[in-house]
């Protein structure tokens, strides 16, 4: 039977007392120090160190973590590489491309999510003319693909969706609103089987407003229609009201984890937060105009949410100064329906997302209230929706804008991101 502290290596045993086998704090992976046996006849490598990860720049390195690593004054983001060398390849200066469209016979709005079996990003499509939603999957070669689709019928028309995990088992479902007002959720089975739950409880004309997180594990659709906002739940829908609303928006604002919903009245001069006293609530803010959406996150990494707003054919940027907003900044966008702020650069700070005419324009945050433009054509049309996220699966947000090109047709417009 192998003995450990008899000085040989036996079967199972890496080193024994002084025997080391030859190895050494190098052979191990380190670059200095002392390796030594065990008790238990394994290596203790406590003693050994290793330059690189010590939060010093020593000889032959030219970054350690964030030590050293400067930023990229074009597109994306520098970072320090497991060799302590400067990686530079994340920062371009041609930051979208366009990719390969989809267009289908029978379309509608789109989003993009990763839905059961994941993997492999889709666009997942309200297809009201063939009473359904479309799945399409992404093809390296392709883009999205009509070849494979998945289509889930249920007899309902939805004229929108959005996706979430909505039934809280880890799985990505979807949530759609009918020409009736009705809401319902395509609850995922696992794999690519997805089961309807009937939830009702909308009014004519309700609208999708977003997606916010509710717990841990779980999300809430929220909706808008008939002076008042849904919130679709696992075991049904909530309704609250909000005679004078003008504008809602999704995100969280009081800074818990949780999602909340603001409520601008329809004056432009107060907002609340729904659940509870959180981000302005009743300030008696003023816009210039009553805006048509609003985004929030924080811009200038202050730690408190600032707002951008489309009002007419612009967007505006606001400081939140605690208690007011202070208009800081103006984008021309003509024809514009949607901003966003998202992290497009991989930088760790906001950037701003939006549409103007036949262009998706990103302004690159450079910090100080100073943005750069970079865009992409994606041609013209009517548009039926905009949807920022991931659709080639290498971990920077992609761009869809779906346009109607007939009586049912739509034609998807990809715009890809370059970072990686």
């Amino acid at each position: 039977m192998p003995i450990c502290g008899d000085g040989k290596i036996d079967e199972g045993e890496a080193c024994d007392g002084s025997n080391l086998a030859e190895q050494t704090c190098r052979t191990q992976g380190f670059e200095a120090g002392q390796l030594t046996c065990g008790a238990d006849c394994t290596f203790v490598k406590t003693l050994c160190t290793k330059k690189c990860g010590n939060g010093m720049i020593d000889t032959g390195e030219t970054c350690d973590g964030a030590l050293g690593v400067s930023a990229c004054t074009t597109f994306g983001s520098n970072r320090c590489g497991d060799d302590c060398q400067l990686d530079t390849t994340n920062c371009i200066t041609q930051a979208f491309e366009a990719a390969p469209e989809l267009t289908v016979t029978n379309g509608g709005p789109a989003v993009i999510a990763d839905l059961p079996p994941t993997g492999v990003p889709d666009l997942v499509m309200a297809v009201p003319s063939r009473n359904r939603v479309e799945v399409f999957g992404w093809n390296t070669v392709q883009g999205f693909s009509g070849a494979t689709s998945r289509k889930l019928s249920f007899q309902r028309t939805p004229l929108a969706c959005v996706a979430g995990e909505f039934s809280g088992d880890g799985n990505l479902d979807i949530a759609t609103v009918n020409d009736t007002g009705a809401f319902d959720t395509y609850v995922s089975q696992g794999g690519s089987t997805f089961s309807l739950r009937e939830l009702d409880g909308g009014c004519p004309g309700a609208k999708l407003v977003g997606v916010v997180k509710a717990g841990p594990q779980r999300d809430l659709a929220v909706a808008w229609g008939c002076q008042a906002f849904f919130t679709l739940e696992t075991n049904g829908v909530r309704r609250f009201d909000a005679p004078d609303a003008g504008l809602l928006a999704v995100g969280d604002f009081t800074r818990d984890g949780l999602g909340d919903v603001l409520v601008v009245d329809a004056l432009g001069d107060t907002m609340t937060v729904f659940p509870g006293p959180g981000f302005l609530r009743d300030a008696g803010l003023t816009f210039s105009a009553l805006p048509s959406q609003l985004a929030t996150g924080d811009l200038d990494g202050d730690g408190d949410a600032d707002v951008a707003a489309i009002i007419g054919n612009d967007v505006k940027l606001y400081e939140n100064t605690g208690g007011a907003l202070a208009e800081k900044l103006t984008f021309a966008a003509p024809r514009t329906a949607i901003v966003e702020l998202r992290d497009f650069d991989l930088d760790g700070v906001l950037d701003v997302f939006f549409t103007a005419g036949d262009d998706v324009v990103v302004r690159r945050n450079r910090g100080q209230w100073a943005f750069s433009e970079f865009k992409q054509g994606v041609g013209a049309g009517t548009r039926l929706s905009a949807a920022s996220g991931d659709v080639d699966g290498d971990g920077d947000l992609d761009v869809v804008i779906t346009f109607s090109t007939g009586m049912d047709s739509t034609r998807s417009a990809v715009v890809r991101n370059r970072v990686r």
